[in-house]
């Protein structure tokens, strides 16, 4: 049960994170304005986020009686980094993100390119979309490394 709990959840995580980045993402900005669109992606982004820390929390909880050995290490360190990066996203990224677009009144596409927010944003943009590539990556890795089942005597 606690294996089938495990794949649920963090292919629950790694399917989200697929579906938004292939296929809402690029919907959303391929049918509306950069503007409207950026609407709807900041309303999700924290979303996954929250869940993906919730994800690693309960995911490291399913291995504390797992396996000692190296693979388990491997496994419980790829879901510390995925919650540690949605952490970073939700904590860090995301509130200087909306700081900043907030100091341009909304508007950090119409600031000029060498506007210091404008160029801000745009590292913290890479810095989300990096972060969220590397949670997908890791979890992909984890789902090649489940917590082994107690096996009978």
């Amino acid at each position: 049960m606690l294996l089938y709990v495990w794949r649920l959840l963090l292919g629950a995580w790694v399917g989200a994170l697929l579906c938004f980045g292939v296929v809402v993402a690029p919907a959303l900005f391929s049918a509306l304005s950069p503007v409207e669109a950026g609407l709807v992606v900041r309303q999700v982004i924290p979303k996954l986020d929250v869940f993906g820390m919730a994800a690693a929390v309960v995911l490291l909880g399913l291995w504390v009686r797992g396996a000692r050995d190296r693979k388990g290490w491997i496994a419980r360190g790829l879901l510390a980094a995925m919650g540690s990066l949605a952490a970073l996203s939700f904590l860090v990224i995301t509130p200087r993100m909306e700081a900043l677009r907030a100091a341009a009144g909304g508007k950090i596409s119409e600031l000029p390119a060498e506007d210091a927010r404008r160029m801000e944003f745009g590292r913290l943009h890479g810095a989300s979309s990096a972060a969220s590539a590397a949670v997908l990556v890791l979890g992909i890795a984890s789902l090649a490394l489940p917590p082994r089942t107690r096996e009978r005597a």
